[in-house]
């Protein structure tokens, strides 16, 4: 064979040789199986959405009821400079301090020691009796009630613009229901405890001594729907939490009238959170109209109205407020009802006592009467706590 043949010949042989080894290659990396290679696509990482977190923001509220201060109580306290009435109190500040929030009505004008101070039937009071509250706690107060304008024929407003000076200098109290002006009742006043914003509304049946003239009429807000309406609707979208303070029903009876039920529908109607009412000297049920607590009476937080055990027993009401934020949302819901029973001991400087800490000595068949508070405050909800 010549060299041509034989150098073709050697050629095929490497190319085959290439070949078979390119298959063997192909098969190895098939698993020598029949299957065909899939290429995978690289992986993409995709971004990580969270989910909006739940938040829950808590608030406490305690509610007395009416300080009614009359000559013997002032004159209990009276002190060789002024008055002193811390002691009076310093039971129930064990309790009101650990709040967020404290409310009570002062029922008898802060009118203060300028002016001549009185007891019944026309009320001016100390303001160091204001002093010892706020020493306990109560940062809302309201100033709407029967007998603010009581020395209105004798000093025009100066007794009720005293009064609501004096709150406006504690600036940690929202004071509610009687103003020094039409631009200080416009003004509108939201607070915050906790991340919870809150405001108080405060309103009266009438006046002892009528209405004042037409130039004084921010001096006292009155029940009245349209003007109820006109202020809920400025402050509902603005607040979690709306109160207001009604100064109604019959006093020294412990059922409420047809005339607090027509207005506390109305409020619940107008979404109001809480009603706090006052004037009847004694408790009355607690009630739940939709989503609205209402009370109707928490009685004296304190007096000398001896007439009946109803006048000198009360209670300090609480309550959870807890607010739950969802992404752009919220909702206020008020939880556990808590009445906790006081009393006016009148042989011990007129000092407020809770009921579980009274002796047999200041009051007699105790177990009687914390039986008789508890059916009156549970009348329409059995799961409110009495004690």
């Amino acid at each position: 064979m010549s060299k041509g043949p034989k150098r073709v010949l050697y050629y095929i042989i490497i190319v085959m040789r290439k070949i078979i080894i390119l298959l063997i290659l192909l098969l190895s990396l098939s698993g020598c199986s029949n299957k065909q290679t899939v290429l995978e696509e690289p992986e993409i990482d995709e971004p990580i959405i969270e989910e909006p977190k739940i938040i829950e923001q808590t608030a406490t509220l305690i509610m007395g009821g009416d300080a009614l201060t009359h000559e013997s109580v002032y004159l209990d306290n009276k002190t060789e400079d002024g008055y002193d009435f811390t002691y009076p109190f310093s039971e129930i500040k064990k309790i009101v301090k650990d709040y967020d929030l404290a409310y009570y009505n002062q029922e008898t004008v802060l009118g203060g020691s300028d002016y001549e101070i009185s007891g019944y039937p026309v009320f001016n009071t100390p303001q160091e009796v204001g002093d010892a509250l706020i020493d306990c706690g109560f940062n809302l107060v309201s100033l709407a009630s029967n007998h603010l304008l009581d020395y209105y024929g004798k000093y025009g407003n100066e007794l009720a613009i005293s009064q609501r000076n004096y709150f406006l200098n504690h600036k940690n109290v929202l004071a509610a229901g009687s103003y020094k002006s039409n631009e200080d009742r416009d003004n509108v006043v939201i607070k915050e405890v906790n991340g919870i914003t809150y405001t108080l509304l405060s309103y009266t049946y009438g006046s002892n001594v009528g209405s004042p003239t037409q130039e004084d009429d921010c001096l006292i807000n009155f029940i009245n729907k349209e003007l109820i309406e006109e202020d809920v609707k400025k402050y509902r979208d603005k607040v979690d939490l709306l109160m207001v303070a009604m100064h109604w029903g019959e006093e020294n009876t412990v059922e409420e009238t047809g005339y607090q039920r027509e207005y506390a529908k109305f409020l619940a109607d107008l979404d109001v959170d809480i009603v706090i009412g006052t004037h009847p000297h004694v408790l009355q049920p607690i009630e739940w109209i939709d989503d609205t607590l209402v009370i109707y009476s928490l009685g004296n937080l304190y007096s000398n109205q001896y007439f009946d055990n109803d006048n000198l027993s009360s209670c300090l009401t609480s309550v959870d407020i807890i607010k739950t934020i969802d992404g752009d949302n919220s909702n206020v819901e008020i939880k556990n009802v808590k009445c906790d029973l006081i009393y006016t001991v009148l042989n011990d400087k007129h000092k407020v006592y809770l009921y579980r800490d009274l002796t047999d000595d200041q009051l007699t068949n105790k177990q009687d009467y914390i039986d008789r508070y508890t059916n009156i405050l549970t009348k329409y909800d059995k799961n409110i706590i009495v004690k």
